[in-house]
């Protein structure tokens, strides 16, 4: 009879046993699951900031890091915000469905219709400056007509559920079960989509995709569930392994050693229960910290490029110009390495320019830098390059504004004492930022009006573009888009300051703003 109790006690404590092991297994798995839960892992979007060939800040950091899908939600405010998300793989449509969260003054692309060319997309949106609207665009981002959409029924700081319905003569857009819009053209197909949003916080949740063939439809819920299986097996044959093991050290009988290791799996199960919760939501979405520290390495390396590729006595049909700034002169955000704004304006100056002299831009722009790093290289190597024209673009990376005045006016002493023209450019931020004059924008005004310097106000005229198109990658880098405006703005100014050297000869340049 003793035999049989303590035969029945082992079988109900080993299948308690069994059943903490199994809960702990998935608890330990969700943890894992959670700290790998990102976009690279996900598999099935393109983060379009990682296909530019000119890098923006948190890009990679966007494809890798958790932020992006914490408490399994695809939040495109993470990582310097104004991510773009494309679906990897083409589809045909019936419909499209997802929810979403818009938070303050946020707003959210979701984009549709995408080819090489041109795509369409809706922006819904919570903010003044930013309406609600349907929206034809060309690929780097420029509107080609857009259409006010009213979207009064978007719940303050909950969910909304959003539908895109494609029918033969067009398509139908519901928010929340309620018809938004119908856009009479035909945007049926095989097509690529995706999301995109501004600086703030915008969750993206529970999309469903519903085709036009047989099918079954295409479901991401932005959890890392699909290794479940494969990590819950693994965790679990581990934990059965380690309690065999603590079995036979503890070598105590068999009932005592079963109260032991249940004892042991409910410690670790209830600390797994908080340890998962702390991951969810607290790790996952926490940001390491800022720890770069190569901007010097990087002017360096751009100071030996520049004595290597350029002599310096140029030629006398070359008519030289510095351009010198930080990550957005350099070309931060650029589709492509040549479609920089300084690329841009050099390529249309020499377009405009039927004769001599080439222009030639010298890009010393350094990520990261300011004044007083491209002040030390300038004196000391650039400006033995002869330029005609040093072009100064800065204002975001630097702190102090005396040094930052003293630095200016030191650059400018500089090139009076050189015979080189001088423009400065008020290095340009998001709207969604900065709405009014920046502190360090009042310096560069000062310095230039006390040296009779042209001063161009690069910040006002993208805030006037501001919805014209998709014009940023972050607070400070341009989209595609955004490089092309201030190519436009720029081309002028300059071009009246290089026919200023050159009043006396026939090589005038004339570049018109489109």
């Amino acid at each position: 009879m003793n035999f049989k109790l303590e035969k029945n006690f082992v079988k109900k404590r080993l299948f308690t046993l069994i059943l903490i092991n199994i809960l702990l297994s998935f608890m330990i798995s969700g943890a894992y699951l959670l700290l790998n839960n990102t976009l690279k892992n996900n598999g099935n979007w393109l983060v379009s900031k990682t296909e530019l060939k000119n890098y923006v800040m948190g890009s990679k950091e966007y494809l890798l890091g958790t932020q992006a899908l914490a408490q399994c939600h695809l939040n495109l405010g993470a990582w310097h915000g104004f991510q773009e998300v494309i679906y990897k793989n083409k589809i045909d449509p019936r419909a499209i469905e997802f929810r979403f969260l818009l938070r303050g003054s946020s707003y959210l692309y979701f984009i549709f219709h995408k080819s090489d060319e041109k795509f369409s997309g809706v922006r819904i949106s919570r903010n003044g400056l930013y309406k609600s609207i349907y929206f034809n665009a060309y690929s780097n981002g420029e509107f080609i007509d857009k259409t006010e959409l009213l979207t009064d029924n978007l719940g303050e700081g909950r969910w909304n559920n959003a539908k895109l319905v494609f029918q033969n003569e067009g398509a139908s857009f519901y928010i929340n079960n309620k018809l938004i819009g119908f856009f009479k053209e035909d945007l049926s197909g095989r097509q690529s989509f995706g999301f995109r949003a501004g600086a703030r916080r915008t969750l993206v949740d529970d999309l469903l995709i519903k085709q036009n063939d047989s099918r079954e439809p295409i479901r991401d819920s932005f959890c890392n569930i699909k290794f479940l299986p494969r990590v819950f097996h693994i965790v679990l044959i581990m934990i059965g392994i380690i309690n065999l093991v603590i079995f036979f050290i503890l070598k105590i009988g068999t009932r005592r050693a079963l109260y032991y290791l249940f004892a042991i799996d409910i410690f670790i199960l209830l600390a797994s229960v908080f340890f998962i919760l702390f991951v969810n939501y607290y790790i996952v979405g926490r940001y390491p910290k800022d720890t770069w520290k190569g901007v010097l390495k990087l002017a360096a390396k751009v100071n030996a490029n520049i004595i290597d590729q350029y002599v310096i006595n140029a030629d006398a049909d070359i008519y030289r110009i510095i351009y010198m700034g930080s990550s957005q002169a350099a070309g931060s955000g650029a589709n492509r390495k040549n479609d920089t704004f300084v690329n841009l304006v050099e390529r249309r100056l020499n377009k405009k320019n039927s004769g001599k002299p080439r222009v030639k831009f010298i890009n010393t722009s350094v990520c990261g830098s300011n004044s007083s790093i491209l002040l030390k290289y300038y004196k000391n190597n650039w400006i033995k390059l002869n330029p005609k024209i040093t072009v100064v673009h800065l204002s975001n990376n630097d702190k102090d504004p005396k040094i930052f005045n003293d630095n200016l006016q030191e650059i400018v002493n500089l090139n009076k004492q050189n015979g080189i023209k001088t423009i400065f450019v008020l290095e340009a931020n998001s709207i969604e930022y900065n709405s009014g004059g920046l502190t360090l924008h009042k310096v560069m005004r000062r310095v230039g009006k006390e040296n009779n310097i042209l001063t161009i106000d690069l910040h006002q005229y993208l805030k006037q573009k501001y919805d014209t198109g998709i014009l940023w990658w972050d607070k400070i880098h341009l989209a595609q888009f955004g490089h092309e405006l201030t190519a436009d703005f720029l081309s002028d100014h300059i071009a009246n300051v290089i026919n200023s050297t050159l009043a006396a000869s026939d090589s005038l340049i004339t570049v018109s703003v489109r």
